[in-house]
């Protein structure tokens, strides 16, 4: 279950910079590799002027596996979420208040409904990259924080740590581990490196659910960031080119820590 649970955290990666689009639309292509290099599944995030963020999953050939719509009526690790996973056939909302989350999963034979207290050490779904980013500045080195972990489409929290790991100052680095130490030897953590612009680079952890058919431990995902005047329905053909190889990335990033 706790697999389940930390899986469901790389669904997605949220960045709140993209307020500060002017009149183009912030775009972020994540390229997600096995540790041979396999590619195994495309992540296309579009990041609106109104605060909107629209994520999309796409398998190598660019069909759509994953459609995911969040906004942040509130504190920015409590995202509002419409996700619908084209392979399962499963729809999941969340919906916030003050003091509450309200969670809808619904496939075509059954629907279920969950209530969670909501607190600000309340983590929903992927909302760490958004929680990172509005308190960049106070995070410490080797500093420890605890949050209950609320995912997509499952009843309980999950107890994790989140912790500002050593870094070159070129780049700057954040480990995801559930925080019972039985659990973390079963489950491996997840490591999230940004750049010095407070852009993620990387992604390393386990895959997104349903979306790699090789059912990899771990995955890393490079992304890319880039500007563009509209909309897309689908990443531009040259967003994908030359995609890099996320194992020498990573080996870069690890050998100026």
């Amino acid at each position: 279950m706790l697999k389940v649970i930390l899986k469901g955290i790389v669904l997605t990666t949220l960045w709140s910079c993209a307020s500060t689009a002017l009149s183009s639309v912030l775009h972020t292509i994540g390229m997600a590799h096995a540790e041979d290099n396999t590619l195994l599944y495309i992540e296309h995030h579009q990041y609106l002027e109104d605060g909107t963020h629209i994520a999309r999953y796409f398998n190598p050939e660019l069909t759509l596996r994953l459609e995911k719509r969040l906004s942040y009526p509130g504190l920015p690790q409590h995202p509002d979420i419409q996700q619908m996973n084209l392979l399962s056939t499963e729809s999941i909302s969340i919906r916030t208040t003050a003091d509450e989350l309200e969670m809808v999963s619904s496939l075509p034979d059954r629907t279920r409904r969950y209530r969670l207290a909501l607190a600000p050490d309340v983590i929903i779904d992927a909302g760490f990259d958004a929680y990172i980013q509005a308190n960049w500045s106070t995070f410490l080195p080797d500093e420890e924080r605890q949050f209950r972990l609320a995912v997509a489409g499952k009843p309980d929290f999950i107890n994790v740590t989140l912790k500002k790991m050593p870094s070159d100052v070129s780049v700057a680095r954040f480990s995801i581990e559930p925080t019972n130490w039985v659990a973390r030897l079963i489950v491996k953590g997840i490591t999230l490196t940004y750049d010095d612009e407070r852009r993620l680079q990387v992604y390393e952890g386990p895959p997104g659910l349903s979306l790699a058919p090789s059912k990899p431990r771990r995955v890393a995902v490079d992304f890319r960031h880039y500007r563009h005047h509209e909309q897309l329905d689908l990443p531009l053909p040259n967003w994908l080119e030359k995609s890099p190889d996320p194992i020498q990335h990573l080996a870069r990033i690890h050998s100026k820590r």
